[in-house]
């Protein structure tokens, strides 16, 4: 991949532009984790081909 701006790259191999996965939302509902109680994620991601939270594979949206 070869990358033309901040979010469009160019794979050579195929000769197609594409797009870099953008973060559009990522918010966790406390700020200090101080307990065992579990915290809330939602995120929000696009133009990705596969999202990981704490190396789990997700779907682009979604709250856990």
């Amino acid at each position: 991949m070869i990358r033309i701006d901040d979010n469009t790259v160019f794979n050579p191999e195929t000769g197609e532009f594409g797009y870099l996965p953008d973060i559009i939302q990522f918010e966790v509902d406390r700020t200090l984790l101080i307990d065992s109680t579990p915290a809330i994620v939602t995120w929000t991601v696009s133009n990705a081909t596969k999202v990981l939270l704490n190396n789990e594979i997700v779907e682009p949206t979604g709250t856990k």
